[in-house]
């Protein structure tokens, strides 16, 4: 077995604070944040046709032992979580949190292998940000786009 990534070590010790005694409802909500804030600030790099790329293939990666993440579409606003929930409801929060933190594991992985880790801190930044108690992007994030 390999050593956990500085991507994959970052995502587990974010789960462990964020997602105790979560409902389905409640993770799947944090997870689509999630991934939403950190397509946010990748596009600012990367752009919306590398990032679908990318979503793309750690989807079909992650998928392979997770199929709930095969569910993720991707929206106007990136990676979108509308069509898991259902299926969520049927599953421990055990295997939601780990299906949806390989998911983020693997973009980060993927992202900071293709600009050299340049976007690792910012990325690892914006996911520390999002809380479960937020019901939207808190207001730090509403402006990265633009810069």
């Amino acid at each position: 077995m390999t050593e956990p990534s500085e991507h994959q070590t970052f995502v587990e010790a974010w789960v462990s604070t964020v997602a105790k005694n979560a409902t389905a409802e409640e993770l799947v909500a944090l997870f689509a944040e999630a991934l939403e804030a950190l397509w946010r600030r990748a596009h600012v790099t990367l752009g919306e046709v590398t990032l679908a790329a990318i979503v793309d293939r750690v989807v079909v990666d992650a998928g392979e032992r997770h199929p709930i993440v095969t569910r993720v579409t991707i929206g106007a606003t990136g990676p979108r979580l509308d069509d898991v929930l259902e299926e969520a409801r049927g599953l421990a929060p055990d295997e939601l949190t780990a299906a949806f933190g390989q998911l983020i594991s693997e973009f980060l992985t993927v992202l900071g292998n293709l600009t050299a880790e340049i976007l690792t801190p910012a990325l690892h930044d914006t996911l520390s940000r999002i809380r479960p108690a937020a019901g939207a992007l808190p207001e730090r994030h509403q402006g990265e786009d633009a810069s």
